[in-house]
């Protein structure tokens, strides 16, 4: 019975939301979406999208119907991605110093 509740209550909602915030913060919003080339509204539910999920242990990709949703494992991932360049990185150097060092002598 519990999830007949759930389910209906969550196909009820249309996705559309009049929301009242002050000026400033309405302005502050806009010049972020504009810096980060989209929308207004695709920078608001992204930020709640992560608002959201930073509380849940959920970290996969979700659809929306703007889009694909960002997730904190997209985060990780290029945080993981960055590691491993800089440590890829660092043994090239070093392999490339060793490679000077011997044909020196």
């Amino acid at each position: 019975m519990v999830s007949a509740v759930r389910q209906s209550t969550e196909t009820e909602h249309s996705g559309r939301l009049l929301l009242r915030m002050p000026r400033t913060l309405h302005s502050q919003l806009a010049q972020a979406a504009e810096r980060e080339g989209v929308s207004l509204n695709r920078l608001i539910v992204t930020r709640l999208s992560r608002s959201i999920s930073a509380g849940t242990t959920s970290t996969t990709a979700r659809e929306g119907e703007h889009g694909p949703v960002a997730q904190p494992r997209q985060s990780r991932l290029l945080r993981n991605a960055l590691l491993v360049n800089f440590v890829v990185l660092v043994v090239t150097g070093v392999v490339a110093v060793t490679l000077l060092v011997t044909s020196y002598r």
